[in-house]
């Protein structure tokens, strides 16, 4: 079954950045599975080991609800986040 396509929005582009930032550029926009309005990537690290699932789509509103890059990262991005 094919996943639905669509470009991401620059929100979206934004968190993706954090995400190479903190894990690398193995995370790329080719690995975004589209859900609906929902854009996942689950995100390997630099070993290629997968250990977190993020919706860039939520994280790209509440970054442009208000929240800070750094609790982001902090809250969302850092391995004790998964718990």
């Amino acid at each position: 079954m094919d996943t639905p396509q669509r470009s991401l929005t620059d929100g979206e582009l934004r968190v993706l950045a954090l995400v190479q930032d903190l894990y690398g550029d193995l995370n790329q926009p080719s690995d975004v599975v589209f859900t609906g309005a929902e854009a996942i990537l689950f995100v390997r690290d630099a070993r290629g080991t997968t250990g977190l699932l993020v919706n860039l789509a939520l994280l790209s509103d509440l970054l442009a609800s208000g929240e800070t890059v750094e609790s982001i990262r902090r809250d969302w991005l850092t391995p004790h986040a998964a718990r």
